[in-house]
């Protein structure tokens, strides 16, 4: 591409083809050139595949979706260009849904409110969960279900989840559900029970016969975040 600072001074007449008018073309032509760049960095810097990592603060903030303290630019990227993809369904299970998979739980996860749950909570009726099963499950237990742990080591309550990865989601999700609600996401972690699977309680030390099947047994069963 020819630029001005070359092209302009190859259209002055003969009194202007010394050095210094030559040299007088070719400033006036970089002065065109620059506002022809600044003009494309602009457009760029609007387009959310093109723009400078400086840009995305500005361009997120236009659809309300800030950057989590645990996502990079390329994936703070991805999410700023489906905003309009998700922000329709806001407050609804498909909403809810995709915003889960961009956390990183792998799809599909069960949605269930209290009027859908499968012991029946009519009155739970702007309460809702996220249960998300075994393979779909980004963490893993720390170690025994309710188990002492280490006091203020930094970690997360049984399991291996950052308190900024915790805070990501809670934040994700409830921007996306309704004011009313109450969400909760839980996650399954050796069995696809979620809440009274109909055994004795804590029956793995009462009844070896349950250990397998009971909810609550010693090892790590699910792990619930309040959104």
């Amino acid at each position: 591409m020819t630029l001005y600072r070359d092209y302009q001074p190859a259209l002055y007449p003969t009194a202007l083809q010394d050095p210094y008018g030559q040299t007088w073309g070719r400033v006036q032509g970089a002065m065109k050139d620059r506002v022809i760049t600044l003009a494309a960095d602009a457009v760029d810097a609007g387009l959310v595949l093109r723009c400078t990592n400086d840009a995305l603060p500005l361009l997120g903030a236009d659809v309300s979706l800030e950057q989590f303290p645990t996502e990079d630019a390329d994936e703070y990227r991805v999410r700023i260009s489906q905003a309009w993809d998700v922000w329709p369904w806001a407050g609804t299970e498909t909403g809810l849904a995709v915003v889960a998979e961009q956390l990183g739980v792998a799809p599909p996860v069960v949605f269930v409110t209290g009027r859908t749950w499968p012991q029946g909570r009519p009155d739970l009726w702007a309460r809702w969960w996220i249960l998300v099963p075994v393979l779909a499950t980004p963490y893993s237990p720390d170690g025994t279900w309710a188990d002492a742990g280490t006091w203020d080591d930094g970690g997360t309550w049984d399991s291996d989840a950052t308190p900024e990865e915790v805070e990501r989601s809670r934040r994700a999700l409830r921007q996306f559900t309704n004011a009313r609600d109450v969400g909760h996401l839980r996650f399954a972690f050796n069995t696809t029970d979620y809440w009274d699977d109909g055994g004795v309680w804590d029956g793995g030390e009462i009844d070896e016969s349950l250990e397998d099947t009971d909810l609550w047994n010693d090892d790590p069963a699910f792990l619930e975040w309040r959104i």
